[in-house]
């Protein structure tokens, strides 16, 4: 299914986590609820890009760690991305 996204928040910051997965022991029976109350989330963090994306138009126009940012999202959710905002207004979307 292709999702969207609105990352402008990162423009500004160092660097921002993703919820990622979750781990647990090998028991693994039992009801669900009882394995999700032993697991621990599993975090990967990214590198902020620090710069603003509001004048990109276009994938290439992001910076390099934008785009890193968004083929990783991409690659862990299993989602292909179709569109990206770089701001709240319509004409400020990226369609990939």
């Amino acid at each position: 299914m292709p999702a969207g996204l609105r990352f402008g928040y990162v423009d500004v910051v160092m660097a921002t986590t993703v919820l990622v997965g979750a781990q647990w022991g090998d028991e693994g029976k039992g009801k669900v609820i009882d394995v999700l109350e032993r697991c621990s989330p599993v975090y990967q963090e990214f590198d902020g890009w620090q710069m603003s994306t509001k004048q990109a138009q276009d994938f290439d126009q992001l910076s390099k760690r934008a785009r890193v940012y968004l083929q990783k999202l991409a690659q862990l959710s299993g989602a292909k991305i179709s569109l990206v905002s770089v701001r709240a207004r319509r004409e400020e979307t990226i369609f990939l």
